[in-house]
């Protein structure tokens, strides 16, 4: 019987799911395509009908989180009125999901147990991008909150702001994903709205040194 077209992307999708499972328990470099397609309970030929190999598929995972982080952050940039306003809602809300949705964890835990893969080849210029797509929403948004056009190169102020957010906002992920190994209760709301206060109250409080003559 010829598989439909809801046939074909609800396979496709159960290909992703497994390799987000075996990805999450083993890494990258001994992985193959057979521990997927027997985690997904398909044929390797269906596997490569969608991907053409690990690291497109690997890719996939990475480009839907992503996807997944811009979504949040489209929909949270514009709540509120002022700089910390608007990157405590955009902080807040990400948390927020992730702390809420386990596939996402799962999706990240594959990212964070593999994070030596975007030292390939393959892999780094996709990877860089992404780092440089980063900066370029975090100068957005001090420009949407502020009129101000700023350069995070040149500006080290701003540098050292984007870098603290960027490291804070990974550690807590992190913390997030793991928390339940560890025996850490899980996060309420009001525990993510006290994490992202301590960031940014230091953020938005500390003293820039005064230029020298």
């Amino acid at each position: 019987m010829r598989k439909t077209k809801e046939d074909a992307e609800k396979t496709r999708q159960d290909i992703i799911d497994a390799g987000i499972r075996v990805f999450s328990r083993k890494l990258y470099a001994v992985v193959n395509m057979s521990d997927i397609a027997k985690e997904a309970g398909v044929t390797r030929g269906a596997i490569y009908w969608h991907f053409k190999n690990k690291s497109d598929l690997f890719m996939e995972i990475h480009n839907l989180v992503v996807k997944e982080i811009e979504i949040i952050v489209s929909s949270s940039i514009t709540q509120g009125i002022t700089l910390k306003d608007r990157t405590f809602s955009i902080l807040n809300n990400l948390i927020l999901r992730y702390s809420r949705d386990k596939k996402l964890r799962q999706m990240n835990k594959v990212l964070y147990l593999n994070q030596a893969v975007f030292e390939m080849k393959e892999f780094r210029e996709n990877h860089i991008n992404y780092h440089k797509s980063k900066e370029q929403f975090f100068t957005d948004l001090i420009k949407k909150a502020t009129g101000k056009d700023i350069d995070i190169k040149s500006d080290r102020n701003v540098m050292v702001e984007f870098l603290s957010v960027v490291a804070y906002m990974q550690g807590i992920l992190e913390m997030i994903i793991y928390q339940e190994e560890s025996g850490l209760p899980k996060l309420e709301e009001k525990d993510i709205s006290q994490l992202v206060n301590i960031l940014l109250d230091g953020l938005f409080s500390y003293k820039k040194p005064a230029a020298t003559a």
